[in-house]
């Protein structure tokens, strides 16, 4: 392919094959800040539930496709911007009462702005890619070069909103909710055009994101091309309840 990465064997932000690392589906540090109940379980793909134990589960990790260098030193920026926004919104999603309710209008979703917030962004689409090799989609390079610092010309946009999903113990203690929702294509109807982008949502700390990527046309084309011909495309379907993990 041209524009894509489709190998599962190298690092798709480097294309480096050496000593890949897993990235965590929820960022580690959330989970440190919004601890987990327990016991903890996670909802797998069959519906199953399994137990995790301990925070460096492989439960809680995309498969291995991100090297080393990249994981802890490339895109340590763009994780500790990541951080700080979480941090900043700490307060705001403080707003949550005991009860798990929060007021309607911030459950409305909004974009986040990102001109300014490069690092922020590049940890947005490291989150995208991992979650798109974990499907088995390719990965644009365009999203490749800038989630690696190669450039930076931004291909994604990110909205959040303040999810009235929790987790409620049977003593009445209250959890924020994490969860994995997936990624997937969607296709876009703007009058008699047909775009198509990729998108991926996931949860934590009452804040649900959802990352979306506009796809050029080439792109589109040669992603549609893989998937329908690949033997070897197997899809992980996700649907609302399958991809919430209970304290994941």
């Amino acid at each position: 392919m041209i524009t894509c990465y489709t190998s599962v064997d190298v690092c798709w932000i480097c294309n480096s094959s050496a000593d890949l690392s897993a990235e965590h589906k929820i960022k580690k540090t959330d989970l440190e800040r919004y601890p987990l109940p327990s016991p903890s379980i996670v909802f797998s793909e069959s519906k199953k539930k399994k137990p995790i134990q301990g925070l460096n589960s492989k439960l809680l990790k995309f498969n291995k496709s991100i090297c080393r260098s990249c994981n802890s030193e490339r895109t340590q920026k763009s994780d500790r911007a990541y951080d700080h926004f979480m941090s900043e919104n700490a307060n705001i999603i403080n707003l949550k009462g005991q009860e798990g309710q929060v007021h309607s209008e911030l459950c409305d979703a909004v974009f986040i702005e990102l001109s300014h917030r490069t690092d922020l962004a590049r940890y947005f689409g490291k989150h995208l890619g991992c979650a798109l090799r974990y499907q088995d989609f390719p990965i644009p390079i365009r999203l490749s070069d800038f989630v690696g610092d190669r450039s930076n010309k931004q291909c994604i946009a990110v909205s959040m909103r303040f999810s009235p999903y929790f987790w409620r113990d049977d003593d009445g203690t209250n959890y924020h909710l994490h969860a994995l929702g997936g990624a997937y294509i969607k296709p876009t109807r703007n009058n008699e055009t047909l775009s198509f982008s990729y998108q991926s949502a996931f949860m934590t700390g009452g804040i649900q994101f959802t990352v979306s990527m506009g796809l050029e046309y080439l792109e589109a084309s040669e992603i549609s091309i893989f998937v329908t011909n690949s033997t070897k495309f197997s899809f992980r379907h996700f649907s609302e309840e399958e991809g919430k993990y209970r304290g994941l």
